[in-house]
């Protein structure tokens, strides 16, 4: 395996230079795969070892490669390679699916079409940054394909060529978008950028080749660390045990309690895998700060790493705030703003070498151009050949500046933030790192997790299995198992000396955290007296007297008559009766003084979510998805279940995990409106509205004296 490489290198190019630099005729090399700065080259296994050597450290274009033997998987690594394989295949098809079927339902309208490429300027690791518009500056139209930060999408020309091959498409990634234009991350430009563009989406290739990457990776890996983790992931042999104290520690935090102790000191001299099962609000993150601070202390680089950049910027931060060096992974569109000066694009813009790179950048550019159009007279013999060549000269001196910039910035730092899938091989090139941290483990795919792991020497893995599982779109794929968290394996795998639970809840009022504390972790929470002595508010006082000052409140609208049913574009599902109580709810608790900053309205169903916004008409109050609200919390939490029918079907609320984090939300008052009579047939749901009743905290909504019949 060869990295980095530079920008634009073919299989033909990369022949050439690998017999040029080992003396070998072109026979001696087998199949190519290049992608995503990495090279893979099958060589005959005798030979391996020794064009390595030659290759190690080579320059190509002014790069300086690392390279690698990897030798193929045997018998159950190959199976199990092949059977990722399998499931990210099933997904990518399942996300094609669902691509063709939010254009159906876009009314075809899945392109921005007739644009103009307005600017350009050199981004990091020989991509260009491009800003598209309209001609003369004419406002974007409202619609066409959803273009979030990060988000894959092509370019093709606008009408296609006429040439009997189509259109050409430019792979890219979306970096933002205005009334008035919007700007890409483009790999490799083609020469030619007059005329007119169409934006489309396009499935997410590049994470689901960079996560086979990776299982590639661990599945030849048989010595050293790399190894060995394979091996204990794989369940050939156990992970070894490290001796820690929380007495021989001097903490940077001095309110930790026994059970954070006991995770950071284990997993700190853990020597190759540890576990911290988090429950909501037992300071998960004030946990793993500690853990990376003191790691950091021993001097120790440390990749933090998550599935999502929420979760990612969640624990960055912390470590950010405790003034720690740390660089920022990712596109800055997607960062929080307090996070932005630890950023990779941030740094790079003080640095000298960068600002260098990005002025050669623009010459070879410049030059390219010139080869490209020559108008007036023609070109000397030989001329516009000339003018490429200067042109790749430059970039080539360009991007080996860029390479010493990004060296300088990753080495100089000792921890490094990036989401999972989000490590670029052309940025991270072939660094190591004594610790990973993967937080929110119980929401990246198994593939997800081997991205990060395949980094490290010591891996430590945080979440909490009862929350919400890995997003898969592919139902056949999710059976096969890539629904199931390398977290949530591993915990029912692996013996209590590699795991720890956090063990002291600092969010919930008692009466929230008791359903949740005996159903999903057999009552092993417990609370901290900060929430037990909390007092009680003046917005949970029921001047009406039929709630008392309870932490929970349960609407049970079973014989209303409001059903569920199917948004008018079939996309979701809603509950318009319901909604309007929830709604009604909602303002009392603002007329009684709660801050709206505070209040947050949760659902299952995107549809439910877009009514309650629309009824609601304050701003200032948060409507999302349970998805949406997922490691986040608020004083009060209005829970709407919506489904209510005569068939009992309750979709995908069977997922009890997702009706598990919802009602873990709120601080002060949990407030559920659901159909007992449709919800309760489910077990979890009969244990849920029976242990509310049984504690006086339900009522029918016929009870309420402003119900409408």
């Amino acid at each position: 395996m060869l990295s980095p490489l530079p920008g634009g290198v073919t299989p033909s190019r990369l022949l050439a230079w690998l017999c040029q630099v080992t003396g070998q005729e072109g026979s001696a090399f087998g199949a190519f795969q290049i992608g995503h700065g990495v090279a893979r080259v099958a060589v005959a296994p005798g030979q391996a070892g020794r064009i390595a050597g030659k290759l190690e450290g080579a320059l190509m274009e002014g790069v300086r490669l690392s390279c690698q033997v990897e030798r193929p998987p045997e018998g159950d690594r190959q199976q199990w390679l092949e059977r990722w394989r399998a499931l990210l295949r099933l997904e990518a098809r399942a996300e094609e699916e669902r691509l063709a079927q939010e254009g159906a339902q876009n009314k075809g309208k899945k392109a921005l079409t007739g644009l103009v490429v307005q600017g350009e300027e050199p981004g990091i690791a020989g991509r260009w940054r491009w800003i598209l518009a309209k001609p003369k500056q004419a406002p974007l139209p409202y619609g066409g394909p959803r273009i979030d930060a990060g988000k894959p999408m092509l370019l093709v020309p606008d009408p296609p060529p006429h040439d009997g091959r189509g259109a050409r498409g430019v792979p890219c990634v979306a970096v933002r978008r205005d009334s008035r234009s919007v700007t890409v991350l483009i790999d490799s430009p083609p020469e030619e950028t007059e005329g007119t563009w169409r934006l489309i989406a396009r499935p997410d290739a590049v994470t689901r080749e960079r996560m086979e990457a990776a299982l590639v990776r661990a599945s030849g890996a048989r010595d050293g660390r790399m190894g060995k983790l394979v091996d204990i992931l794989l369940g050939k042999e156990p992970p070894r045990v490290g001796a820690g104290n929380p007495n021989d520690l001097e903490w940077f935090h001095s309110g930790l309690n026994a059970s954070q102790k006991e995770a950071v000191s284990r997993a700190l001299v853990a020597p190759d895998l540890f576990l911290i099962h988090g429950p909501p609000g037992t300071g998960k993150t004030t946990t793993l700060v500690e853990l990376v601070r003191q790691a950091v202390k021993k001097g120790q680089q440390v990749l933090v790493a998550a599935p999502s950049n929420l979760a990612v910027d969640h624990l960055a931060l912390g470590l950010f705030r405790c003034g720690l060096e740390v660089v920022r992974l990712g596109h800055p569109a997607r960062v929080m703003e307090e996070l932005l000066p630890a950023t990779l694009e941030y740094r790079l813009e003080k640095h000298p070498d960068w600002r260098e790179s990005k002025k050669l950048a623009r010459e070879a550019r410049s030059l390219r151009d010139k080869a490209e159009r020559w108008t007036k007279a023609k070109p000397e013999p030989g001329e516009k050949q000339q003018s490429r060549e200067e042109s790749r000269k430059l970039l080539q001196d360009a991007r080996a500046l860029e390479r010493q910039a990004l060296r300088a910035i990753l080495r100089d730092c000792p921890i490094v933030a990036a989401t999972a899938t989000g490590l670029e091989p052309e940025i991270v090139e072939d660094r190591r790192f004594d610790l990973v941290v993967l937080d929110e483990a119980a929401q990246a795919t198994e593939p997800a997790a081997w991205v990060a792991i395949t980094l490290g020497d010591r891996v430590v893995l945080a979440g909490d299995p009862k929350q919400l599982p890995p997003t898969v779109l592919s139902d056949e794929a999710a059976e096969g198992g890539l629904a199931v968290s390398l977290l949530e394996r591993l915990m029912g795998q692996l013996g209590p000396d590699h795991q720890a639970l956090l063990g002291v809840q600092y969010r919930m009022d008692p009466a929230i955290s008791l359903f949740p504390n005996l159903e999903s972790y057999a009552g092993k929470l417990a609370d901290a007296d900060a929430v037990v002595l909390r007092p009680v508010p003046p917005w949970r006082v029921d001047a009406s007297e039929v709630w008392q000052a309870t932490a929970v409140r349960l609407i049970d609208t079973a014989g209303s008559g409001w059903e569920d049913e199917e948004e008018e574009d079939g996309a979701s599902r809603l509950n318009p009766g319901e909604a309007k109580r929830v709604v009604a709810e909602a303002r009392k608790l603002l007329e009684a003084g709660l801050d709206p900053s505070e209040l947050g309205l949760i659902t299952p169903y995107a549809g439910q979510a877009r009514l309650l916004r629309q009824l609601l008409e304050d701003e200032r109050v948060e409507i999302d998805s349970v998805d949406g609200f997922q490691g986040r919390e608020k004083d009060v939490i209005l829970l709407s279940l919506v489904r209510s029918n005569a068939s009992g079907e309750i979709g995908f609320l069977k997922e009890k995990r997702r009706t598990h984090v919802a009602i873990t939300r709120p601080r002060r008052l949990l407030l559920l409106v659901g159909d007992s009579a449709t919800l309760a047939a489910d077990g979890y749901f009969e244990q849920l509205f029976g242990h509310h009743q049984e504690a006086g905290q339900a009522r029918s909504v016929y009870e309420l004296p402003d119900h409408e019949g």
